[in-house]
């Protein structure tokens, strides 16, 4: 027992360390934001978030020291087995989250190729003086734009998203689009469909 309550002891010290290392680069990112310096309240939560886990776990690791001290290893250890505790919820906790996030990435993945399969990519065209400008549908459900090139640029922009019926365009246009909501009519598929014919614009 006095053994297991030594190793906790040395893991409390090294949960300690690394907490601290990570509040630091955690404090430093919490005033990226624009005039979060200057906020009294930023300073007090980033404090906060620092300094109690760091006084807990510090404390934890007193009592168990005290503990160790005065002979009695079975509660030392027993009080050190908190940091046990925390670095196998820590791992299992990261564990979840990977497999989640890796799931949810893998079902992204077989979503987009079942699309591409099942809708081919659509455009839509309308004529001008120097080419043709084109209204781009991905199978992911992506709208964009892409215009022929006119004097030194070829603008290209989002138009906005699909729904999931695949029946009604969402219009959201980038800062700055070359491309207004008016003219959507005028864009044609090659069976003669407008647009917004095709689909439903909102």
């Amino acid at each position: 027992m006095k053994t297991l309550a030594i190793l906790l002891m040395l893991l409390g010290v090294l949960l300690i360390a690394g907490l601290g290392l990570m509040s630091l680069l955690g404090f430093a990112m919490s005033f990226d934001a624009p005039g979060s310096a200057q906020n009294p309240l930023n300073w007090l939560i980033s404090i906060l978030v620092i300094v109690l886990p760091f006084i807990v776990l510090t404390g934890i690791l007193i009592f168990s020291w005290m503990a160790f001290h005065s002979g009695d290893y079975t509660r030392s250890a027993l009080i050190g087995s908190v940091f046990g505790v925390i670095i196998i919820g820590t791992g299992m906790f990261v564990g979840i989250s990977s497999y989640n996030t890796l799931h949810g990435i893998h079902n992204i993945t077989v979503t987009d190729a079942q699309n591409v399969r099942l809708y081919p990519i659509e455009k839509f065209f309308r004529r001008v003086d120097k080419g043709v400008d084109t209204i781009i549908i991905f199978p992911n459900h992506i709208v964009s734009y892409r215009f022929c090139p006119r004097g030194t640029y070829k603008a290209t922009g989002s138009v906005g998203d699909l729904n999931m019926e695949r029946n009604t365009i969402t219009v959201n246009f980038d800062a700055g689009a070359k491309l207004n909501r008016e003219e959507l009519s005028q864009f044609i598929d090659e069976k003669g469909r407008k647009l917004t014919e095709a689909y439903s614009i909102r």
